[in-house]
């Protein structure tokens, strides 16, 4: 796994975040994103984070874990 997709997000106060079919959606006081992930990364919300994992330990699946991690 990648160091880097590990770490949970912390979600503000005033941002929602909508995950749907591989797709995120934070938005918030400033604006929104949207981003489609990789579906062998898997998204979830809990206790106020956002928490990414993949099932497979592969180099790529590290690169993409990590990734989509920096850019949400």
């Amino acid at each position: 796994m990648s160091r880097i997709g590990k770490k949970p997000i912390s979600i503000p106060k005033g941002v929602k975040v909508d995950i749907k079919d591989n797709i995120i959606t934070v938005s918030g006081p400033k604006g929104s994103l949207t981003r489609n992930i990789n579906p062998a990364v898997h998204i979830r919300t809990e206790n106020e984070q956002v928490i990414l994992s993949v099932d497979d330990s592969t180099k790529q699946l590290n690169s993409f874990h990590g990734l989509f991690r920096a850019l949400i």
